[in-house]
This record gives C-alpha cells, sequence and structure tokens, in this order.
C-alpha cells in the first residue's frame, strides 16, 4: 500500500506466511487477507501463491494420515470412515458386491498387519 505518496514494497515473513496460510485453510477469501496485511490482492497472490494455492491440501494431508493412522491402531470408526469414503465400501451393497467388499477388508487388514 502506499504511505505518503510512495509505494512500500511489502515483504513477507515466516510468520506472515503461516497466517496467511490460516487464513487461507479458515475459507478467508483473498481480499480479506490482503485487507489484514494492508496489500492488494495482486501484492498478495505475488508472495503468497503457494499458500493460497496449497495451504488447505496440506492441512487435509495431515488430517487425513491421522485418520489413516487411527484406523491403523483400531479405531472402529476411523476404519469404517475409510473403508466408506476411500473403499467405497457400504453396508448396504448388492450379495453380488460382498465378495469384492471381503477382498477389500481382507487387503486392508494385511496391510495393517505389515505395518
Amino acid at each position: 500500500m502506499s504511505k505518503g505518496g510512495y509505494q512500500i514494497e511489502h515483504e513477507p515473513t515466516l510468520e506472515s506466511r503461516a497466517k496467511v496460510a490460516g487464513f487461507a485453510c479458515a475459507g478467508f477469501s483473498q481480499a480479506q487477507i490482503a485487507t489484514y496485511f494492508d496489500i492488494d490482492e495482486k501484492t498478495l497472490r505475488k508472495h503468497y501463491r503457494d499458500e493460497l494455492d496449497k495451504s488447505k491440501m496440506d492441512k487435509t494431508m495431515l488430517l487425513g494420515n491421522n485418520l489413516f493412522q487411527d484406523a491403523v491402531n483400531g479405531d472402529k470408526q476411523a476404519r469404517e470412515f475409510w473403508l466408506k469414503t476411500q473403499g467405497r465400501w457400504s453396508y448396504a451393497k448388492a450379495p453380488e458386491d460382498n465378495a469384492r467388499e471381503e477382498k477389500q477388508v481382507a487387503l486392508l487388514e494385511k496391510i495393517i498387519d505389515k505395518l
């Protein structure tokens, strides 16, 4: 932003990068984030492109890894959730799908046993 008629260049810091990543994960718009830092959206995108594009994916990956570890460690709800979302598993499958389902469960148990 301009101060006294001249343009001040924005310098990102580790703290500002962490804040941008946090704001982006929380769902704040680029306009809102730029306003917080008193910069325009173009400057925000110039200095924080990776944080804006990848921070939500990074946080989701961490949660997914934790969920998987909970499933591996015996958390029944985590196992069911993982199988339903990642293995397309369901209680309401047709009888002809039972064999596929049993194979998926057996495979997951083998993977868990190897860990």
